[in-house]
């Protein structure tokens, strides 16, 4: 059954080993996740560097 729905991979001495499609889902869902993650961490940052430009700009302090 697994030889079916899953990809043989390679060995390990005696036993096959196989990637599985949920796997391989599963590991492209959490790609997507740190995409993501990087994705925000990139949009505060660059929201915190206008928000220091425009403090510069205007010679006040704003409070979020």
């Amino acid at each position: 059954m697994v030889e079916k729905a899953c990809k043989k991979i390679g060995e390990l001495g005696d036993k096959y080993v196989y990637l599985c499609p949920a796997v391989e889902e599963i590991d492209e869902t959490l790609k997507d996740l740190d995409r993501l993650a990087e994705i925000e961490k990139w949009k505060k940052e660059r929201r915190k560097i206008r928000k220091q430009e425009l403090e510069k700009l205007l010679g006040i302090d704003i409070v979020e």
